[in-house]
């Protein structure tokens, strides 16, 4: 799940700098993917998730997923 922002503490921007973020840290810590997952109605964590690199992994009518995978150079 995705944090949600209180009302007058939103600021474009933040969520997906924050969220971009939480995945940089989990993936410089060693993780080898970062998942998320989501009901397909919610359009906005679908919207910042594919902002942030991740790749749909699976949709189904209740629960959509997303991951991102580090890439080894």
């Amino acid at each position: 799940a995705l944090p949600i922002l209180l009302p007058g503490q939103q600021t474009p921007g933040l969520a997906k700098a924050a969220y971009a973020g939480l995945i940089q840290q989990a993936l410089s810590l060693g993780f080898l993917q970062v998942q998320a997952s989501m009901q397909p109605q919610n359009l906005a964590a679908l919207r910042l998730v594919r902002q942030c690199g991740m790749q749909l992994l699976t949709a189904g009518p209740t629960e959509v997923r997303y991951q991102i995978c580090r890439a080894d150079n």
